[in-house]
């Protein structure tokens, strides 16, 4: 079921079963402050606040439908002006209902009667501190019921903080009902006598819903004098008297909204769409946080009993005094927020299911950053700082302007103002206003490339040059390496200087100017910082220049050289160099610059070359056997057949866009290196050890796994056919979107594993691997062979499994809902304890299955599914039953 929901909604959900009919409830929950109750608060803030108040392990709701609206207060007394007080009556007064408490100190018996109550500045108003006890059933947390002993032994006999003006405790004797604003507790007899009858009737016809005559107010948690008579219609005035520790009495009213709820749902004639009607059946108040929660509630029949027939759900709410927004509004919402490419943005829209959210009269002083905007909202540092240094640019040029007799508005252009930063419920239409402006932009820049290419060829022409080479020269003037140097800058500004003072001219002081070893210092920082962004992303950058003639033959002479003599090259610039068919075994090229290198054929076994940039180089069926290739730079490299074996380091490599057709890797260590849209077709990833490995979008069809250790890693949309991790180590990876025939996951140790989103493995061999933990869920897998697989405790909920293999496979405890294992093979399976419901099992074979305390209720089966010799003890089986639909 997907959800469509604003930000400042809560949504709740659940599916019971009642009287031979499933339903499905929705629970809207408006989150309001009482200073502007139209001011509606993200969701996020109530789960943050109702731990907090209620206990980490407390219900705030059941999420099910109360016959009775009720009103429900989690709140303390305060005594008028802070003052320590021996006793306050509080009260509650909303609609029909008008509720008073009084609300008292520490007190006891003691001859003669109650002892005076000790005065207080605050008291939790909860049934610990009403009339109760052990032994008495209407509240066994509370307290007067029996006498207590102190921390030195003696007794002690209590009496209750909060009574009833109504009814107050007179003698030791008196057993009052408890006193309180808060929910009773399910087991209490208040509820628990209107669960109905679970006899052998109800575990025949009705097992495992509600008993017939089971009273839903049941659901109904608030003592009956705070039930609503008639409708909560949803703007009504409350009053609070004593029970916030500044304002004695607070007087406010409910948002003032509708909740709106429609469902997108799978029917027999097909989807329809169509509206839950709700009510308000809940307000729960929290006076001393000035904070309300409006529950409205919505109820219809479904045909599954976990809903699986809802689609899409979408909740809302609507100011009540406005007209009711159509359906055909709330459908095209759903429809939008959909979408494959606007549903992201869209669903941060929250103005198409809200009303105008105006800014609340009076600031809510502990609600910073409450705004869903504010949450997203980035401080634009970066556009600050520099338009700081702008200005302070502006200010010294201006100076310089007036010193020279000039006016600066004459020469200065305003800077311009920043562009406001996009609302969230703007978003969409912000990113859809850029796109004419991008596309302007490719068109103009496609047509200065074009008048540029024109001009040239025209040039080329006249001069009698050749076109393509020129242009193709011209292309690569921006490559390679980058030519700023500090040393040479720095003897320009010497030379710069000499020149001047040898013509006369005076060289003024300026202390704005750093001395010169700074502005060296600066220049060799920058000069490293353009080199370090090369290293990275040589190629993002224009493909450099090779060099070509005298020039190539010279680079390539000294090359051999220097390895003959055993002389490192080191960090040295050898862009373009051209190498192949060389024996350079060992040769020493860390960190050297090599873009556009040629090494086809050519042995580098054992060769250094960590922190090389490599960029495009063509390694074809070079040897790179043990040689060191830590963080170097292989982006869109050529490793056709190329041998990095014998253990390589490639540790956080750049292997972008590389070309590693038929290429062997096997035992080479991948840890961290990027290989996004790389072309892998035939290679052998055998035996690497790789963690944290993207694979996204990439065609792996036929590569070799087998014995890899690739922990961690994503396989995301990938093509997996004929893919082999035979005794690979898969743990904690995750295959997103990610489909293959002919795969072999044989003796694999794929723990954790994470298989989603439509992915499909049919056919795949899981025999003897380890899956426990793992979540396939939803995963096409008929015909799939797990004989002797290790399943336990993993998901295969929703697969397609039909015609599977399951012989002697270890799945207990693992989920099986709604998975088709029609003319499964699961001969002798060890199930214990798995869940199969709804299973489709037809024709499937359980021939010695362990199946104890499995899980089959409403699984499906025939003639021909077979569980002979099966262990079936305390298997749960219900009767298959379909709901009605509305």
């Amino acid at each position: 079921m997907k959800v469509i929901k604003p930000q400042r909604l809560g949504l709740l959900s659940r599916v019971f079963e009642y009287r031979g009919h499933f339903y499905f409830t929705v629970s809207i929950l408006v989150f309001f402050p009482f200073e502007s109750p139209s001011f509606l608060l993200p969701e996020v803030k109530l789960w943050q606040l109702l731990p907090k108040e209620l206990g980490k392990d407390a219900v705030f709701d059941a999420a099910m439908p109360k016959p009775n609206p009720e009103v429900l207060v989690t709140g303390r007394a305060y005594p008028p002006g802070g003052e320590l007080k021996p006793a306050v009556a509080v009260r509650v007064k909303l609609g029909s209902m008008d509720k008073k408490l009084y609300v008292m100190g520490d007190r006891f018996w003691q001859f003669g009667g109650p002892s005076a109550p000790i005065p207080f500045t605050e008291m939790p108003i909860t049934f610990e501190r009403a009339f109760g006890g052990p032994g008495y059933a209407f509240n066994p947390i509370g307290k007067g019921h029996v006498k207590l002993k102190d921390e030195f032994g003696r007794e002690f006999h209590p009496l209750p903080n909060i009574e009833n003006p109504a009814n107050l405790i007179k003698s030791p004797g008196d057993k009052p009902k408890p006193a309180g604003f808060g929910a009773y507790d399910i087991m209490w007899p208040q509820r628990f006598s209107k669960f109905g009858t679970y006899d052998q009737k109800w575990l025949k016809e009705e097992f495992p819903g509600f008993a017939e005559d089971t009273d839903l107010s049941l659901f109904n948690t608030a003592p009956e004098d705070q039930w609503i008579k008639g409708e909560i219609a949803g703007d009504e005035p409350f009053q609070v008297e004593n029970m916030h520790p500044e304002r004695s009495v607070q007087s406010s009213r409910l948002p003032g909204v509708r909740g709106v709820c429609f469902i997108r749902q799978k029917t027999k004639e097909g989807e329809i769409f169509r509206e839950i009607g709700t009510r308000i059946d809940t307000v729960h108040l929290l006076p001393h946080l000035q904070r309300g929660v409006v529950i409205f509630r919505g109820t219809t029949t479904v045909r599954e009993d976990d809903a699986a027939d809802i689609l899409t759900l979408l909740i809302a709410a609507e100011e009540m005094t406005a007209a009711p927004k159509s359906a055909d509004h709330y459908k095209a919402v759903m429809e939008a927020r959909l979408d494959k490419e606007k549903g992201a943005l869209l669903s941060l829209k929250d103005s198409d299911l809200l009303p105008p959210q105006r800014p609340p009269e009076v600031p809510l002083a502990d609600e910073h950053g409450s705004d869903m905007d504010e949450l997203v909202a980035t401080e634009n540092l970066l556009e600050k700082n520099l338009r700081n240094k702008i200005d302070k640019e502006v200010v010294k040029v201006r100076e310089e302007l007036k010193a020279m007799g000039l006016n600066p508005e004459d020469h200065i252009p305003k800077t311009p103002e920043p562009e406001p930063l996009p609302s969230l419920d703007n978003l969409v239409e912000y990113v859809e206003s850029l796109n004419p402006i991008i596309e302007q932009a490719k068109k103009i820049s496609a047509e200065a490339v074009a008048d540029a290419k024109a001009n040239l060829k025209a040039t080329c022409e006249k001069a009698g040059l050749d076109y393509e080479k020129t242009l193709k020269k011209a292309e690569k003037s921006g490559g390679g390496p980058p030519k700023f140097s500090a040393k040479k800058e720095m003897e320009e500004i010497r030379l710069a200087r000499e020149h001047m003072k040898a013509s006369g001219i005076e060289i003024p002081e300026d202390k704005n100017v750093p001395p010169d070893d700074e502005i060296e210092r600066r220049l060799i920082a920058a000069e490293q910082q353009l080199m370090d962004a090369y290293r990275r992303f040589a190629h993002f950058y224009p493909e450099a220049e090779v060099p070509e003639g005298e020039a190539a033959a010279m680079l390539r002479d000294e090359v051999i050289a220097a390895h003959r003599g055993g002389v490192s090259l080191a960090n040295r610039d050898l862009t373009g160099v051209n190498l192949s068919n060389l024996d350079l075994t060992g040769i020493d090229l860390q960190g050297a610059l090599l873009e556009g290198a040629n090494f086809e054929g050519t042995n580098l076994a054992g060769a250094n070359l960590a922190g090389a940039v490599l960029a495009r180089a063509n390694f074809t069926k070079a040897h790179l056997e043990g040689a060191a290739l830590l963080g170097a730079n292989l982006g869109r490299a050529i490793l056709k057949e190329a041998q990095l074996t014998g253990g390589i380091d490639m540790t956080g490599a750049t292997l972008m866009y590389a070309d590693m057709s038929d290429a062997s890797f096997q035992g080479a260590k991948l840890d961290r290196v990027d290989m996004f849209e790389a072309v892998f077709k035939g290679a052998s990833f055998r035996e690497i050890q790789g963690t944290m490995l993207n694979f996204i979008q990439s065609d792996l069809s036929g590569v070799s796994f087998a014995n890899a250790h690739v922990l961690k890693c994503n396989f995301v949309e990938t093509t997996l056919d004929n893919v082999d991790f035979t005794g690979a180590t898969l743990t904690q990876s995750v295959f997103v979107t990610s489909k293959g025939t002919g795969m072999k996951f044989r003796g694999a140790n794929a723990g954790n594993l994470r298989v989603v989103k439509e992915s499909a493995f049919p056919g795949a061999d899981f025999l003897g691997a380890f899956l426990d933990g793992s979540n396939l869920r939803g995963t096409n897998l008929e015909g799939a062979d797990f004989s002797g697989a290790g399943m336990s405790n993993a998901d295969f909920s929703e697969c397609n499994m039909r015609g599977a293999k399951l012989y002697r496979a270890k799945a207990i405890s693992s989920l099986f809902i709604r998975t088709d294992l029609s003319g499964a093979y699961a001969v002798s399976v060890n199930m214990m304890q798995a869940i199969l419901q709804k299973a489709k099992l037809f024709g499937a074979v359980f021939q010695g299955a362990n199946l104890f305390r499995a899980d089959l209720a409403r699984s499906e089966g025939d003639k021909n599914t077979s569980f002979e010799d099966a262990v079936v003890r305390q298997v749960r089986f219900v009767n298959p039953r379909k709901g009605s639909e509305a």
